[in-house]
């Protein structure tokens, strides 16, 4: 690397997730400072990862340089199950397309579907089936969805740098900028369990930052005329109105 300008794009490959990596305990993430120091001299860098069967960006900071992780989902989905990751990303790949010493533009191509394919919405409320436990909804295991005006996007190529805007409205007015959070995706959790005999609290749901809540207006998302609106920062504008309601169709 010594030999490679400063003023470059560098982009670092390997297997396994290199996020929250050690120096010291960890020989799988073995230099993991001296690695990321390294990248961090050149004008631009990412590392790219596959391993997880599920869509994750990570941001490491570090000596004022951002280096983002991607966490790349499957072209098999969640180990040759079903046409989804774990956490509810579909069966695909990621495109990256690279201008000079920067990538200008960045998309995941779900399978079988068209490139604007990038938002999944749900009803809140609505509950897709029961484990134990475990019922597979957001009203059932957050207070702050548990509202019958609450909408919930999967939006899995997000990140969290602040470039992604995501916003709900209906009736063609703006209601509100919906919260990122950190939750799975309970229908696709669900698809998992119910319909394949996967196990809970295994890595059939995945608990990721991936997703998006808001309220509407009035109303319910099931009868609603809402629209989801997401925003990349690269110029790409991805929108859904269709509500998730079964395992059929996707």
């Amino acid at each position: 690397m010594s030999h490679v300008d400063k003023d470059k794009l560098v982009i670092f490959c390997a297997h396994i997730p290199f996020r929250g990596g050690t120096s010291v305990t960890d020989e799988s993430h073995e230099n993991y400072d001296g690695v990321l120091d390294l990248l961090a001299e050149f004008s631009e860098a990412h590392i790219m990862i596959g391993h997880t069967h599920y869509q994750q960006k990570y941001i490491h900071k570090r000596n004022g340089k951002t280096i983002l992780e991607h966490v790349h989902g499957a072209a098999c989905g969640a180990w040759w199950t079903a046409n989804l990751c774990a956490d509810g990303t579909p069966n695909g790949y990621s495109v990256y397309e690279i201008s000079g010493n920067t990538v200008a533009n960045q998309y995941y191509k779900s399978t079988n579907k068209e490139a604007g394919y990038q938002i999944r919405a749900y009803s809140a409320t609505q509950v897709f089936g029961k484990s134990g436990s475990l019922t597979f909804g957001w009203a059932a295991n957050a207070p702050a969805m548990n509202d019958a005006k609450c909408i919930v996007a999967n939006v899995w190529n997000s990140d969290a740098s602040g470039n992604w805007k995501v916003s709900l409205w209906q009736n063609g007015t703006k209601v509100c900028d919906m919260t990122r959070v950190k939750t799975y995706d309970y229908w696709a959790y669900a698809y998992h369990v119910l319909y394949y005999s996967k196990s809970v609290g295994t890595t059939w749901g995945k608990n990721l930052d991936h997703y998006y809540y808001g309220n509407l207006a009035s109303g319910t998302p099931e009868t609603a005329d809402f629209e989801i609106v997401a925003e990349d920062g690269m110029g790409n504008t991805y929108r859904t109105s269709k509500l998730q309601t079964d395992f059929i169709g996707f």
